[in-house]
């Protein structure tokens, strides 16, 4: 099987499925972004606490 063949043969039977109900897909979603949004906290917060390490460091 040629490389072409095998990525049409993956598009074909990677399909998204649709839910039968929009719910469920709203609920995944509102999770990935509560997800991604408690993330962006813990990032905040690493840098914060880099920051503040930096600091102490040159006062020594």
């Amino acid at each position: 099987m040629s490389h072409e063949e095998s990525v049409v043969k993956f598009n074909e039977t990677n399909q998204i499925n649709k839910p039968d109900n929009p719910h469920i897909l709203d609920k995944k979603v509102q999770d990935f972004l509560e997800v991604s949004e408690y993330l962006s906290n813990v990032l905040c917060a690493s840098d914060l606490i880099s920051d503040i390490l930096k600091i102490l460091d040159s006062e020594e």
